[in-house]
């Protein structure tokens, strides 16, 4: 249900005497500035809450089989999205989200895992976003997946040049594909039906350390991340 969470009169910049006088005082009229908050969908509500309080940053052990380790600082944050107004002028929407990031010490790269609530009593959609470094550049790819599957959205990239300061976006024909893993071993910790996000497109036309494929557990967040190498990084508790 769509709570109220602000309400403000508009009642214009003139005197009341004057909108006589004026036509335009007619063609419109003052009402009230509603504020309306989409909460999550209740079979996602729990979704993510094994990742600390809102708004801390903890700090998380990343290894591979190799024997690479590196620290992630895990940032969560629960919010709101951006307000969208709606064909009624007067009043504005917003959807309840749940923000993780995902700080790589060692490539100094950003994941972003976002659970978004988007309309009242449909489901949310999931956001992987991805800040990668590299020589000279930083690239920036994004996915989008409707758990509804009534939508579909390319994978988004594009390429910032640090030594000129522009950015090339590139349009993709790919879309993410999703697989449910039944189980997935970490370390010490076993997860079930894993979301396994993987992105084609970098696949294809990624370097080495590109991040290609997201392994997602719905109460603990992001578990494990794979290179386009073949490189696994299992994320401990």
């Amino acid at each position: 249900m769509v709570q109220a969470i602000k309400t403000t009169i508009l009642k214009g910049g003139l005197p009341v005497m004057l909108c006589f006088l004026l036509t335009s005082c007619f063609e419109r009229d003052a009402c009230e500035e509603r504020y309306l908050l989409v909460p999550m969908h209740s079979s996602y509500a729990g979704w993510f809450s094994g990742t600390g309080a809102d708004n801390t940053n903890t700090q998380k052990i990343a290894r591979t089989n190799a024997g690479l380790q590196e620290t992630l600082t895990l940032s969560k944050g629960n919010n709101q999205m951006p307000v969208l107004k709606q064909p009624d002028a007067c009043t504005y929407v917003s959807g309840k989200t749940v923000n993780l990031g995902y700080y790589s010490s060692l490539y100094g790269n950003n994941i972003g895992v976002t659970l978004a609530q988007q309309k009242d009593g449909e489901v949310p959609v999931l956001r992987i976003n991805v800040y990668a470094q590299s020589t000279g550049f930083q690239d920036h790819s994004e996915m989008f997946y409707d758990f509804s599957n009534a939508k579909q959205f390319p994978v988004t990239f594009s390429r910032f040049s640090k030594s000129t300061s522009t950015s090339e976006d590139i349009l993709t024909n790919a879309f993410p594909e999703v697989t449910i893993v039944d189980s997935l071993v970490t370390g010490n910790s076993v997860y079930r039906q894993v979301y396994k996000i993987s992105n084609p497109y970098l696949q294809k036309e990624g370097n080495a350390f590109s991040i290609t494929d997201f392994y997602i557990d719905k109460t603990y967040g992001l578990v494990q991340y794979a290179q386009k190498d073949g490189t696994i990084w299992q994320i401990q508790l």
